[in-house]
């Protein structure tokens, strides 16, 4: 009897052992990378400027012209199509507006814009409305994550090791937030053309044996300890 019960409790033993050692079996959401898990949506959106114009406004104020540059600014960074200049036709003041629409487009021209990117055309508005605005507008494109705060799981003792359903989260909204133009995120932009007059005087200083790094200002060599002054 006692040989057949230590023998018993060996196998009990072992078995409980092999079945402490058998993996856990995880769901395929486990396996999702952050980028599965909290995806990055994109979607197009119309950024719009609006210059109040009444039967005074004969032409662009200063406020309007800084307006139209930082729209502009706003355009050659994240717009895609054209910019789309709207004056009022048939309103008491399309005349009025007709002018600030072409002092608008002789602005935005100033601050780098071209024949293609540019768009000049009317809307129609009836005679009563004698304060009609121009309306600049350009498609663009905004990106957003899922909403994080999801603490509905503790794991402060997790024998599956499982990730937690907001491990990600933080960075994708970050790189939502922080990216450029969102429309990289659906396809890349294409590569500009390299600055071959810069790479030529890298590469002459590089063999001469030269610093080819580009010269710092006073201003500039500022240390940690005097900005955090």
């Amino acid at each position: 009897m006692t040989t057949r019960l230590s023998t018993l409790i060996t196998v009990l033993a072992l078995a409980a052992a092999t079945a402490s050692c058998a993996p856990f079996v995880n769901k395929e959401r486990d396996g999702l990378s952050p980028a599965q898990r909290h995806p990055i949506a994109v979607d197009s959106d119309t950024a719009s400027l609006t210059l109040a114009v009444d039967a005074k406004t004969r032409q662009l104020t200063p406020q309007m012209e800084a307006d139209i540059k930082a729209f502009a600014a706003g355009y050659q960074m994240r717009g895609h199509g054209p910019l789309t200049i709207a004056a009022p036709v048939g309103s008491g003041n399309a005349s009025n507006a007709a002018r600030v629409a072409r002092d608008a487009e002789k602005v935005a021209r100033e601050a780098g814009l071209t024949d293609e990117e540019l768009v000049s055309q009317g809307y129609n508005v009836s005679a009563d409305e004698a304060a009609a605005p121009v309306i600049l507008t350009f498609t663009r494109y905004v990106a957003s994550a899922s909403p994080c705060g999801d603490w509905s799981k503790n794991y402060g003792r997790s024998l599956r090791n499982r990730s937690m359903p907001d491990y990600g989260c933080a960075t994708q909204n970050n790189l939502a937030a922080m990216v450029e133009d969102p429309h990289d995120l659906i396809e890349p932009r294409p590569m500009g053309a390299a600055d071959a007059e810069r790479r030529s005087v890298v590469f002459d200083k590089y063999r001469k044996g030269e610093s080819s790094a580009t010269p710092r200002s006073e201003d500039e060599k500022a240390n940690v300890s005097e900005v955090a002054q």
